[in-house]
């Protein structure tokens, strides 16, 4: 087939362009007959545009009018062969691929790195077997055979002579013999067939490449040698046509060094997939008088998807997407993988992301409130995040001694979680069997429930159920040809890998924005376009990791390498530069995994210094994606929800509190006003506050014992460190973290070094007097102090001289660093915590004596001695306190909690709120 270029220039949309084309060239009488007419496009849709335009034109000039024959480059061989052997779907080519490894020796199966999952079956393979069966896909492809390429590699100065080229030619053979026995054939045995046979329904025929800027190999030969005209529409002037090869396909030699025609305006910069999001709502405000069907949004990673779907949502504009939404983005998916994840680990982490889904979470709540009304998801989950933070289980284990009400209910809650998932256990089963056993839990699940396919959830919840049904069906036909043995977590794996490349429908919604795949842009004749996600390893697709066919031998062969893959792109973006009213292409900063990205080469500037103040505007410009990402979310969207009017203050403080308002007003409010709380289960070690709280647990039990007096340095670091010992059997156990054993054994250490400075102490004539004393300033006389508020403290420890006649409060600081007094309290002539000061006040008052020594006792990981550290405060400094005190009291009763301190550098529950907050107050300022 001789092919004949067409080059249609930009001045119009490119399938309008053909329309043209066609209707001037190709129409062999006045009747529009397009039978003769094959179209191959890079899309459906292109193609299914073209046909709405040869309908529209026959329509409007009142002509009979007999369709052409649309299809894409990947379903042409199956269109026009004439094949009787059924196709090969992908699960049996799977299979097949899995008897052939059967076939391998293990030397073979080892120089192909097979050898540790050869009798794993077909799960354990997977992974494996879809590379080998892309693999022979590209390299048919190109052309050639595997054992072409390993005599390449014989004869050739830069490619090793590689045996394992000859193992996959054995193997591929293996596999053709598998397709032979059951009489089937594959896509590759399908599309070789047609350069050997002339199907009938080519005679006459003429066939039009529409866009096709990249074929493989194969294909350029299967159109040469077809027995049919050819014509291939390239989207670009005539003056372009040495940029294109025959078939009309880019040339990488002639577009790896250029720099397109972009200027600022064309490129806006985000950060995370939201960010980007809310950019994309912009342009589309920006373009408000126009009609949705003259915008079209493009994206080169699936993962913006969610992030563009939730910003028209909440903006109540209407979505479409002939991509669909991705399986693993469906409800249904999303619960089978937690469930296969929790069932292959049985890890506290994998049950706690199962039962906190929305759908496990309301039939265990249902099954709960059969037994008492007062169960609520915050009790619930509130209990399990008590529990993991107490005990740190790494599998889920209830044998640690909790609250009774808490056991209680998360014993209740555990069950009935085993009732649903019934009889699940490690054996293996009839595939039949196993999806049997699904289906009772789905329907356990789901069963019960009404959707209405008007409602965008319940439509993807509907279609999510139909696709994961039907595969299931496919899977089952298959098991007839290939029996399978699974368990119930293999089980899960398969059907999630079956279904997780799938999509589902989006609901049909009138006038909506279309949404696309990139590559189609250049194609839709939308007027205006925005392309998001144009970031290097999307746009363009780098591969640069493959073990058989490396970038290099990809050059070699003619397939798909990264300099054709920059042209492809190259061409498309130019296209649309050039027929577009209105580009926009947005880059952000941040993958959906919080990765950073890269800037695309493409979208680099023509200009060397408009270059590089774009390089660094990308890479240094300072914006907090997780502030934006909070702002989008519309959790803090008007600025009175920085400080919420009528806020009651509590009638008590403790004396820690004070501190917190002098780190920062704004997150003091937070805290102690409004009492916000972080909420998790991820605990995997003992974080500060909880080996504080356990090294001040062991203390106070030994302030309460006969030892207490001791003054045997050995006999009371044993006791201590036995009681450390008895603690981790008791509150973590065997099944906590490994580290947190670790953790213990430091702590032991902590322990010895404090038997010996007590030893020391008590030597010296020091005796605990009180321990863990509670002190409240409503029940002292204190002259300074007239507040509506009272403060609550709770000293560590308090001791007592007989000799010096002196009481000594010392406060207990476990800490990795182990700061000094100064850096804890009183730095640069500033109070930055009162909490010493105000225990000897309190104290003082209760004891009528001032004559009271402050002390910190610094216990840190890296201390093999500990110091007693005592305040050398005078007593205008600690009056100081107190008058500090008394300032921050009226401040607080005021309601002065504004501003926020942007320089926080403790580690900070409530950085994103306060991020957000000091966003907004600055654009209030504007």
């Amino acid at each position: 087939m001789l092919i004949n270029r067409v080059f249609l220039d930009w001045q119009q949309p490119f399938i309008q362009s053909v329309c043209e084309f066609v209707l001037k060239k190709l129409i062999r009488n006045q009747d529009l007959d397009l039978s003769h007419l094959i179209f191959i496009t890079s899309g459906s849709r292109a193609g299914r545009r073209l046909l709405e335009l040869f309908v529209d034109h026959a329509q409007s000039n009142n002509l009979p009018f007999v369709p052409p024959l649309i299809t894409t480059i990947g379903r042409f061989p199956s269109r026009i062969s004439q094949q009787t052997k059924p196709l090969a779907g992908e699960w049996h080519r799977y299979c097949l691929w899995q008897c052939a490894i059967e076939k391998l020796t293990a030397d073979e199966l080892a120089l192909l790195g097979l050898g540790a999952n050869k009798d794993k079956g077909l799960i354990a393979q997977l992974g494996t077997i879809k590379y080998l069966d892309r693999l022979y896909d590209e390299v048919a492809g190109a052309g050639v055979s595997f054992m072409q390429i390993a005599e390449l590699g014989e004869s050739s100065e830069d490619l090793l002579a590689d045996q394992r080229w000859i193992v996959l030619d054995k193997l591929k053979n293996a596999y053709l013999q598998e397709l032979e026995k059951r009489n089937l054939i594959d896509s590759v045995g399908l599309s070789q067939s047609l350069l050997h046979t002339h199907p009938e329904r080519l005679q006459g025929k003429t066939i039009i490449l529409v866009g096709l800027s990249e074929l493989d190999v194969l294909y350029k030969q299967i159109f040469s040698a077809l027995p049919a005209e050819g014509y291939s529409l390239v989207f670009a002037p005539e003056d372009y046509g040495q940029r294109f090869d025959e078939y009309g396909c880019v040339l990488s030699e002639k577009w790896v060094h250029e720099y397109l025609p972009l200027s600022k305006e064309h490129i806006l910069l985000a950060t995370t997939p939201a960010s980007q999001a809310q950019t994309l709502l912009n342009v589309i405000k920006e373009s408000r008088n126009i009609d949705n069907d003259q915008l079209v949004v493009g994206f080169t990673d699936k993962n913006l998807l969610p992030a563009i779907e939730d910003i028209c949502k909440s903006n109540n504009l209407a979505m479409r997407s002939s991509l669909g939404l991705a399986m693993k983005y469906n409800e249904i998916f999303v619960f089978i993988e937690h469930l296969r994840n929790y069932i292959s680990s049985s890890s506290f982490v994998d049950y706690a992301a199962l039962i906190r889904l929305p759908v496990v979470e309301k039939y265990l709540l249902k099954e709960l409130k059969r037994q008492s009304e007062n169960v609520s998801a915050a009790l619930l989950f509130g209990a399990w995040d008590k529990y993991q933070a107490q005990h740190l289980q790494a599998v889920i284990s209830l044998s640690r001694e909790l609250a009774h009400s808490d056991n209680v209910l998360l014993s209740q809650a555990h069950n009935a979680l085993r009732n649903l998932l019934g009889a699940i256990d490690k054996e293996e089963k009839p595939l039949a069997q196993c999806c049997d056993l699904l289906g009772q839990i789905l329907s356990c699940l789901y069963g019960d429930l009404i959707l209405a396919r008007s409602c965008r959830e319940d439509s993807l919840l509907y279609e999510g159920s139909l696709l994961i049904e039907g595969e299931i069906f496919n899977l089952l036909q298959l098991e007839r040809d290939f029996p399978l043995r699974l368990s119930f977590a293999e089980t899960l794996s398969l059907i999630l890998a079956v279904v997780g490349t799938k999509t589902v429908p989006l609901p049909d919604q009138a006038e909506a924005i279309e949404v696309l795949g990139w590559l189609e842009l250049s194609h839709d004749d939308a007027p205006i376009a925005v392309l998001m996600g144009a970031n290097e390893g999307f746009f363009p697709e780098s591969v640069n990791a493959d073990i058989f066919l490396p970038n290099y031998l990809r050059q070699k062969l003619g397939l798909l390498d990264n300099d054709l893959r920059f042209a492809r792109d190259a061409f498309a973006l130019l296209t649309m530069l050039k027929s577009k009213k209105k580009l926009r292409i947005i880059a952000g900063k941040e993958s959906a995994g919080a990765e950073r990205l890269l800037l695309s080469r493409l979208l680099l500037l023509p200009d060397a210094r408009d270059r590089a103040e774009q390089i660094l505007q990308f890479y240094n410009e300072a914006t907090s994606a997780q502030t934006e990402s909070f702002l989008e979310s519309g959790k803090l969207s008007e600025k009175q929800k920085l400080l919420p009017a009528a806020t009651s203050l509590p009638p008590h403080l403790a004396v820690t509190a004070l501190g917190d308002y002098l780190k920062c007003p704004y997150r003091f409010y937070l805290k102690h006003i409004l009492r916000l709380r972080p909420s998790t289960d991820k605990y995997f070690e003992l974080d500060g506050a909880q080996i504080g709280a356990l090294m001040h647990d062991i203390f106070s039990r030994f302030a309460q014992s006969a030892l207490k007096d001791c003054s045997d340095q050995e006999q009371l670091s044993k006791y201590l460190v036995d009681l450390a010992e008895k603690t981790y059997q008791s509150q973590f156990g065997p099944t906590s973290y490994a580290i947190v054993y670790a953790q213990i054994y430091q702590l032991e250490e902590k322990l010895r070094a404090f038997a010996k400075w007590q030893t020391e102490h008590v030597k010296q004539g020091w005796r605990i007097v009180h321990n863990e004393y509670a002190l409240s300033s409503a029940n002292l006389e204190l002259p300074w102090l007239s507040s509506t508020i009272s403060l609550d403290g709770r000293i560590d420890r308090v001791d007592y001289n007989e000799s010096l006649k002196r009481w000594l409060i010392i406060d207990y600081k476990v800490s990795e660093n182990g700061k000094n007094l100064k850096q804890s309290y009183f730095y640069r002539k500033n109070w930055i915590d009162l909490q010493l000061p105000l225990y000897r006040a309190f104290l003082g008052a209760e004891k009528k004596d001032r004559n009271i020594k402050l002390a910190y006792l610094a216990i840190s990981s890296a201390a093999t001695e500990l110091k007693l550290e005592e305040a050398s405060w005078d007593e205008d400094t600690l009056l100081s306190a107190e008058e500090k005190t008394v300032e921050i009291l009226q401040a607080i009763e005021k309601q002065i909690f504004w501003p926020a301190n942007p320089d926080y550098v403790w580690y900070d529950d409530y950085r994103e709120i306060v991020e957000a907050a000091l966003l907004l107050a600055r654009e209030g300022a504007e």
